[in-house]
């Protein structure tokens, strides 16, 4: 008798430069590759939706190939959510067990979880996510797990992760244009730490840094937990423009030029290499200096290291990273820059390379796939909380019929 196989889960990366649609199967509990397919993103800029009907029209694009690639059909989704407006803030919250001390349930730490939940958010802002901090018992700190501890009162502090309702929509509006549902909006960086950041690096403190198109995401992670996050609305396809507009040249040329030639190492560079800059329109193509061209995109990184560090020193984690810095997202391999962000923040710098499905192909463990993976994995936690749950309610039903 042939297995049946779970329910596709599908992760829809919406970014500004491209739209990218991972498709996984489970089979005996195990995530597998089932297909994946890109298309150049269409009404999107700095992470937000600008034009609702083109963006969809590059979802459905890029669903279908997906859905070709995996032999099945895609309707529900877990959907990538960035941008400047995304904010997080702390929130801290007790309950009263009893009047003697007694065993904490999970009931009582999903209590004092909602009531955390229950702050005053910016008009126009809803609640995304809730990170636990720490759990605080009868005035002990640093409980990760409280439940089945003894006490008589339990407090947490908790991380909430809030963005604006409009681009969140807008979003949602999107995928569901092109015939999906959307089963839960994931915060970019969020999954992408799910994917790469080792335990080690989360107990000593690590900074991962997500550097998409168009904005960039930094999140800290210490003592086990995420404990800072926030978007900074620079990307890689500012350094794009940059060069676009110093010689010349068409957006999507500059774009391939530094892919191709990109570096921002550029010490001990010849003065006298050159590369081919193509001309706007019928302009002809000139030839400009390598040095110069890199000297702009030096430039750029030079001022999204800055930003980065700003960030950290306001959330004060800048001094407490052990583990140093993880780098993510496409914009993350240009060339030299995880030396130069090494250098400008005296801390150690890795590339993310995230784990593969079973069946992956070996080209996706790159920076640029982290949210793909860790949204897999979240869909994943997602499916078997289902499960559980209807496992849960068919015990008790069973139970039931019987005694009745």
């Amino acid at each position: 008798m042939a297995r049946k196989r779970q329910p596709v889960l599908c992760v829809l990366d919406l970014g500004t430069a491209r739209t990218r649609v991972l498709a996984a199967g489970v089979e005996d509990g195990r995530l597998q590759y089932l297909g994946y397919a890109a298309q150049p993103s269409q009404g999107m800029q700095k992470g937000a939706v600008v034009n609702l009907e083109a963006a969809s029209q590059g979802i459905a694009l890029a669903v279908e190939a997906a859905e070709r690639q995996a032999g099945l059909p895609i309707e529900e989704v877990t959907l990538s959510l960035t941008g400047p407006h995304m904010r997080c803030l702390q929130s801290q919250a007790a309950t009263s067990l009893a009047a003697r001390s007694r065993e904490i349930s999970p009931a009582d730490v999903h209590a004092v979880l909602e009531l955390a939940r229950q702050v005053e958010l910016p008009e126009g802002y809803e609640l995304l996510h809730i990170r636990p901090l720490e759990y605080i018992l009868d005035r002990q700190a640093g409980v990760r797990e409280p439940a089945g501890l003894v006490a008589s009162r339990l407090e947490a502090r908790v991380l909430l992760f809030s963005g604006a309702s409009g681009p969140i929509q807008n979003r949602v509006s999107a995928a569901n244009m092109a015939g999906l549902k959307v089963l839960e909006l994931l915060f970019t960086p969020l999954a992408a730490a799910d994917a790469l950041l080792q335990a080690e690096e989360r107990e000593q403190g690590v900074a991962l840094v997500e550097i998409g198109a168009g904005c960039t995401g930094v999140l800290v992670a210490a003592q086990g937990g995420v404990q800072h996050a926030s978007v900074i609305g620079v990307g890689g396809d500012n350094f794009s423009r940059d060069v676009a507009i110093a010689f010349n040249t068409p957006q999507p040329a500059a774009e391939g030029m530094k892919h191709s030639f990109g570096q921002v190492l550029t010490a001990g560079m010849s003065e006298r290499a050159e590369i081919e800059a193509p001309g706007i329109g019928d302009r002809p193509i000139r030839m400009i200096r390598h040095r110069e061209f890199c000297d702009h995109l030096r430039e750029r990184a030079e001022e999204l290291i800055h930003l980065i560090e700003e960030d950290l020193r306001r959330s004060g984690w800048l001094h407490r990273l052990g583990a140093g810095v993880v780098l993510a997202g496409g914009g993350a391999v240009l060339g030299g820059l995880a030396e130069l962000v090494e250098q400008q923040l005296r801390l150690p710098v890795r590339l993310g390379i995230p784990p593969l499905l079973e069946g992956m192909p070996g080209a996706f463990a790159a920076p640029e796939y982290a949210f793909l993976l860790g949204g897999a994995l979240a869909a994943h936690r997602r499916l078997r909380r289902r499960q559980e749950q209807t496992g849960l309610w068919q015990r008790l039903w069973s139970r039931l019929e019987t005694t009745s």
